[in-house]
């Protein structure tokens, strides 16, 4: 059974290392998607990116430091927040 999250099943105990990089995606996710370019997601992921020390997402996250990149991306997602 799949809960179309991630490709977890239904019943499987979430880390709490895959409960940050679940709510990664949900943001970059949004992001994208309010944008209308959601095919960007992926490609977001794969590439390095100066913001994060020349180091792709992903590259954060297999180092275990998918806090530091949720927190970047919170901090990113704050500063191009429109004015209310």
């Amino acid at each position: 059974l799949d809960n179309g999250v991630q490709g977890r099943a239904v019943g499987q105990v979430m880390t709490p290392a895959g409960v940050v990089v679940d709510e990664i995606h949900n943001l970059v996710r949004g992001y994208f998607t309010g944008i209308g370019k959601s095919h960007l997601v992926p490609i977001w992921f794969e590439t390095s990116n100066p913001g994060l020390g020349n180091l792709a997402p992903n590259d954060l996250i297999e180092m275990g430091r998918a806090h530091v990149l949720l927190r970047w991306v919170q901090e990113q997602l704050a500063e191009n927040e429109p004015p209310p």
